[in-house]
């Protein structure tokens, strides 16, 4: 994920065998001398080319004992557990999880089509201190509005000291009639939200979605997400006796969204867990949240779109049992599995245009 190039010291006949790929890294008893293993090694430094080279493996299939071990080792025995355990409770079905699912099979190929589209970048993302707990920050951006954007860099960089990702595809200028009915389902948009969602709501939502997407192509952890309008209620995320740090801790392993944002004077709390973080499975805003890697695969499985990102959230959590869908027999609904969804509390966000115009959202 950070364009490294492992180099290994001692018997190579341990590790070959188990590589992504031969070139992955760079084998100190492939010299005959120290020496001339330092002269690559200065050579492979200022060579972009040559770098490049033993990064290549990322771009093409693993080998079948890196592809047996990554599926079958101490380190991925309790998923094979709990994926033993959905099989017994889900057998034969669809909504069983399995963490080695692959795009393809978890969306229809025309959603695949669009969203491989997008042109994040393939590598060398910006570093993020750990102490945050996500890998990226990603910000859903809708280009013609320029004057956002400068603005949200200075935003994030101010109080996390990073460098955000935008998402600038799929504005909805550039969205075809086909984009649109392949991404969403008209009938049940009507059934849950009483019309046909209009194609700048579709664009904002396949921005989101597009997040998600990223996150599994490149095995992120966690993500926080923004939209460009998003401003930070806290200044500092990374001291211990800040809120981010007290959410960050009590925020449950299992979890699949967390809403950071504050929508008017809206606290949809749900079942408190914690001071900090309650279980509510529906979002509040989604201007501001952190998603899990099994988070973005739940709302992947919760396509079609039925409802702009937020509502498609409620939807994705089930919400109120997901009662509108009565009126569609044939609707498969959702096919997420055990998601959850939080809030944090105090919210840690709320919407703010350049020109300082702010959301109503108050603290209780």
């Amino acid at each position: 994920k950070m364009g490294t190039v492992p180099i290994v010291m001692g018997n190579s006949s341990l590790y070959r065998r188990h590589l992504p790929d031969p070139q992955s890294v760079v084998f100190l008893d492939d010299f005959n001398t120290y020496e001339a293993a330092a002269t690559y090694l200065r050579t492979l430094a200022q060579n972009s080319s040559l770098w490049e080279k033993h990064l290549a493996w990322k771009e093409r299939a693993f080998s079948d004992d890196f592809s047996t071990l990554a599926s079958h080792s101490f380190a991925t025995l309790p998923c094979d557990l709990c994926d033993k355990y959905a099989e017994e409770v889900f057998p034969n079905s669809k909504c069983a999880w399995d963490r080695n699912l692959g795009l393809s099979e978890i969306l229809d190929p025309c959603v695949v089509e669009i969203l491989s589209r997008h042109t994040l970048p393939n590598d060398n993302l910006p570093l993020v201190n750990p102490a945050l707990g996500f890998d990226a920050v990603l910000i859903t951006h809708y280009t013609p509005l320029r004057v956002r954007k400068p603005v949200m860099i200075e935003r994030v960089r101010q109080t996390l000291g990073v460098d955000p990702i935008f998402i600038e595809d799929f504005d909805r200028e550039v969205l075809t009639d086909e984009d649109v009915k392949c991404f969403g389902n008209a009938e049940a948009q009507m059934a849950y939200i009483q019309r046909v969602a209009q194609k700048g709501e579709v664009s904002l939502t396949m921005k989101h979605f597009t997040a998600y997407y990223y996150m599994i192509q490149h095995s992120l952890d966690n993500v926080l997400v923004l939209e460009d309008d998003a401003a930070f209620l806290q200044a500092d995320w990374i001291s211990k006796d800040y809120d981010w740090q007290k959410i960050l801790k009590d925020l449950p392993a299992s979890y699949d969204l967390l809403i950071l944002s504050a929508f008017g004077n809206v606290h949809n709390r749900g079942e408190k867990i914690t001071e900090h973080i309650y279980l509510a499975q529906q979002s509040r805003v989604a201007s501001m949240y952190m998603i899990s890697q099994k988070g973005a695969r739940n709302m992947l499985r919760s396509l079609p779109m039925v409802s702009v990102i937020d509502f498609q959230m409620n939807y994705a959590a089930n919400h109120k049992g997901n009662q509108w869908m009565d009126q569609l027999p044939g609707f498969h609904g959702p096919r997420t599995v055990n998601i959850e969804l939080y809030h944090s509390e105090p919210p840690q966000s709320k919407q703010i245009e350049p020109d300082g115009h702010k959301s109503t959202w108050k603290p209780e």
